[in-house]
């Protein structure tokens, strides 16, 4: 799944293209090795993302909203 990610990246970023490139250096024997790299920095940046504390604010606040729409919605039932 990870490889798929690491393709799809590289046709919708700039910045993982540019990456590819790089290590890729021209040679088609690299290919594989720049998608394995490829794959690992994106691996890293999605931990990074997985372990910011912006997620388990967003998180929490999702779950507060869900929270909030069912009393909304037990409220409303019982009103009936």
């Amino acid at each position: 799944m990870l490889c798929q990610a690491a393709w799809a990246a590289l046709r919708c970023s700039d910045k993982w293209r540019d990456t590819y490139e790089q290590v890729k250096r021209g040679s088609q024997k690299r290919s594989k090795v720049a998608i394995v790299a490829v794959m690992r920095k994106l691996a890293i940046t999605m931990w990074h993302v997985a372990r910011s504390p912006e997620i388990d604010e967003l998180i929490q606040e999702m779950d507060d909203l869900k929270v909030d729409q069912q009393q909304t919605a037990d409220r409303e039932r019982k009103a009936a």
